[in-house]
């Protein structure tokens, strides 16, 4: 006998979220590695150093402007993979990536365990809750987008965990309760049939999920 208990399907799951409305515009500083056409400006004297404030930045003589380092995307929306990185980083900026990227997978999880688990969830007597995550992933077709799979997972996992406390499905995150989770890939052909299968098992203290 299994120790499978329960299986969500999430089909073409969020990838990324957006984060901010719109990009402010960033400039030149005299740190940054410079392109040839800046330092070719500065050679003839269109460009020059200029401080703005503190900061010495890339001032253009001809439009009497500073000259903007991300012109093409100011004013586009700032969109990010969901992944952990902005756990492992510190400051404000990643504080608030994180309540954003936390609020958008969890408004994605809440449906799913609404209409597919039990309000409660209580392990048989002698055994606890482990969950696994399996990730339909179309590598041939993502070659240079996709991510380790601690990235992929970990981030997914933890807010999984914190959702079924939130909605009170299950009772708490500790060992008493929840001793296990794992992440995996599992390599598809299609495109189309990417989806995430979150698994919950009941297994006992010294027993392998099956």
């Amino acid at each position: 006998m299994g120790t499978e208990a329960y299986n969500l399907v999430i089909s073409l799951y969020r990838e990324e979220f957006q984060y901010s409305q719109s990009r402010k515009p960033t400039y030149w500083k005299e740190t940054d590695k410079l392109p040839a056409y800046v330092n070719l400006g500065l050679s003839s004297t269109n460009y020059i150093w200029k401080l703005k404030g503190s900061k010495k930045l890339l001032f253009d003589t001809i439009k009497q402007e500073f000259v903007v380092k991300n012109s093409k995307s100011v004013g586009t929306p700032r969109v990010m993979s969901i992944n952990s990185q902005p756990f492992w980083s510190g400051g404000m900026g990643s504080e608030w990536v994180r309540m954003r990227m936390k609020d958008v997978v969890k408004a994605e999880f809440v449906p799913y365990i609404a209409r597919h688990l039990p309000l409660k969830i209580f392990a048989p007597k002698g055994k606890f809750i482990q969950i696994e995550f399996i990730f339909f992933f179309p590598f041939k077709f993502r070659t240079k987008q996709y991510q380790d799979y601690i990235n992929h997972w970990f981030v997914r996992q933890k807010i999984f965990e914190d959702t079924l406390v939130d909605m009170k499905v299950i009772t708490d995150d500790n060992p008493d309760i929840l001793r296990g989770g794992y992440g995996r890939y599992v390599e598809i052909d299609e495109e189309h049939d990417r989806r995430l299968e979150i698994k919950i098992h009941f297994c006992n203290n010294g027993e392998r999920i099956n």
